[in-house]
């Protein structure tokens, strides 16, 4: 067995930064992989639901995980046209949803959103209406009508200090290939103020 850690320091470092009962969306291979593994396969944070941005759009994703969701809720059914779920399938139409309708159900039903690291290309509607507060290692959603004062902004801001970095020795990209992850996670221990002292 590995004593390499890095990847699952990293998965519990991010769902660890969800509050209770909340819902985290995330965003590539690296947090999406790594934080629905721990949840799902390890049985990590079992209150928090993880969903990848990428993977709600095709029309498999709703009747496969609609099951394993406890907070997440899909909205209404319906076809939209995104471009490069298009380009990618090589199909006229899509099923998906825009991240408007997604957040609104949400912040109706008063279930808490976060995102991470940052919201899938493409869909710019929901920057209208809703902001991406920065908090611990993530982005809480939060409907511009509900704005934080700045002492709740500063009170969530440094509520929680990430030393990602401390005493980790792993964390030293010179110990990885430049193409694996593990590089990719040491080099942001030095390069990101999520992960710094």
């Amino acid at each position: 067995m590995s004593n390499n850690l890095i990847m699952r320091d990293y998965g519990r470092k991010l769902l660890d930064s969800v509050p209770k009962n909340g819902i985290l969306m995330v965003e590539g291979d690296m947090p999406s992989l790594t934080s629905r593994y721990l949840r799902y396969s390890e049985n990590y944070r079992p209150d928090v639901d993880v969903v990848d941005q990428e993977l709600i759009g095709f029309p498999w994703f709703k009747p496969m995980h609609r099951h394993i969701f406890q907070h997440y809720q899909f909205p209404y059914d319906r076809e939209l046209y995104f471009k490069d779920v298009l380009a990618r399938k090589g199909e006229k139409t899509a099923f998906t949803y825009d991240f408007r309708t997604v957040f609104d159900v949400h912040t109706k039903a008063g279930l808490p959103l976060y995102i991470y690291p940052f919201m899938k290309q493409g869909d710019e509607g929901w920057q209208k209406f809703y902001d991406l507060v920065p908090t611990r290692m993530i982005y809480e959603v939060r409907h511009k009508n509900n704005p934080y004062s700045l002492d709740e902004f500063l009170d969530k801001a440094f509520e929680h200090k990430y030393n990602f970095n401390k005493n980790m020795d792993y964390c030293d990209k010179e110990l990885y290939p430049v193409r694996s992850w593990e590089y990719v996670i040491a080099e942001s221990c030095s390069h990101t103020a999520f992960f710094s002292a």
